[in-house]
């Protein structure tokens, strides 16, 4: 499980870097909930669209990582509590 807990977090920070290069660039594009709905944005036509495609693209990107991260530590509390496991804690 640690594993995919890696690969959640790692695909969070590439959300986070493509984010980054939108604002870089300045146009941006999401997918809306509907499949096949697709949204552009440039920061010079359409400032409020751009904000708002931004602003989903990093509540998104952090979203993952801390999903993540919560994953990553579910993980570790588990093996701290499993008698098998050798990172093992004895509780009294």
């Amino acid at each position: 499980m640690r594993p995919v807990a890696y690969l959640i977090i790692l695909l969070g920070f590439i959300f986070l870097a493509l984010a980054a290069l939108d604002r870089y660039h300045g146009a941006a594009s999401a997918t809306g909930p509907s499949l096949g709905e697709t949204q552009f944005a440039n920061r010079a036509n359409h400032p409020d669209d751009f904000k708002r495609i931004m602003a989903y693209q990093w509540i998104r990107g952090s979203l993952v990582v801390f999903a993540g991260v919560f994953l990553l530590s579910w993980c570790r509390r588990a093996e701290k509590l499993d008698p098998f496991s050798p990172h093992y804690t004895e509780r009294d």
